[in-house]
């Protein structure tokens, strides 16, 4: 690889090592037959995205240790894995959307389903309104670079969207969930309440996804909440574990 293959870093709020594992990711996950070449040098990478080449070495380590890459003394850093992935922290709530963009991949929506009914007993204690109270579903696969990667199960209550028909909304969906719900219902989403957990694909899954019957499964079950501490958004989402990870920095006290 040869010229500048990296954009300087700009500020975000991430640690700089995972934004600069980010960006060699996304290097890898663009370019055509590269299993087998090498990334550019530690002091060229550093120079180019601005850091430090401490920086880059504990990048570099993390993607060896998911055999992404391989280092080898005097000879450079190998790359055994091409295609795209996905990955994210969840300290920061983010969006489907903005995570896959952020990757500099292009997010899709493909067969959105909505519709409308009482709440069951789950999904009351969820959203902390009565049993049978009006809700609004949302089914959606989201795709990176046209290819299906999540499925998402949505419940919002009814009456955040009083007056409106749901059906005539689909357009405005497709641009994203949180997205709609700020700009169309007022709804700042604050933060959320989440649950990790894994599954295999049933029936449905496979048919949606077009995943292998029995496939692992990561589920991000989530409560969201507005300004007041209201809860706004129920949602379940379903991640192809072959095309989605995702990390948490734990720190000692």
């Amino acid at each position: 690889m040869d010229g500048t293959v990296f954009e300087r870093i700009r500020s975000d709020k991430e640690p700089l090592y995972l934004q600069v594992k980010t960006k060699i990711q996304e290097l890898i996950s663009k370019g055509e037959d590269l299993v087998g070449r090498t990334l550019p040098p530690e002091n060229v990478i550093a120079s180019q995205l601005g850091v430090s080449r401490t920086t880059v070495r504990e990048a570099l380590r993390m993607l060896e240790e998911e055999g992404i890459v391989a280092r080898k003394q005097g000879l450079g850093t190998f790359i055994l894995q091409g295609g795209s992935f996905i990955e994210s922290g969840l300290e920061e709530l983010r969006s489907i959307t903005e995570i896959i963009r952020k990757l500099g991949m292009k997010a899709g929506t493909e067969g959105i389903r909505v519709g409308e009914q009482p709440a069951g007993s789950e999904v009351a204690r969820k959203l902390q309104v009565a049993e049978g109270e009006e809700v609004i579903t949302i089914e959606r696969v989201r795709t990176a670079d046209g290819e299906r990667v999540v499925y998402s199960y949505d419940v919002i209550p009814r009456r955040f969207l009083s007056g409106r028909d749901i059906t005539l909304e689909i357009p405005k969906l497709e641009a994203g969930l949180f997205t709609f719900l700020e700009s169309e219902c007022r709804l700042k989403i604050t933060h959320a309440v989440s649950y990790i957990s894994a599954t295999t694909a049933d029936d449905n899954i496979v048919s949606r996804l077009h995943a292998r019957p029995g496939e692992p499964l990561l589920v991000l079950d989530q409560v969201h909440f507005g300004m007041n501490r209201q809860p706004v958004l129920y949602s379940k989402d379903y991640f192809r574990t072959e095309k989605f990870t995702f990390y948490v920095i734990r720190r000692r006290r």
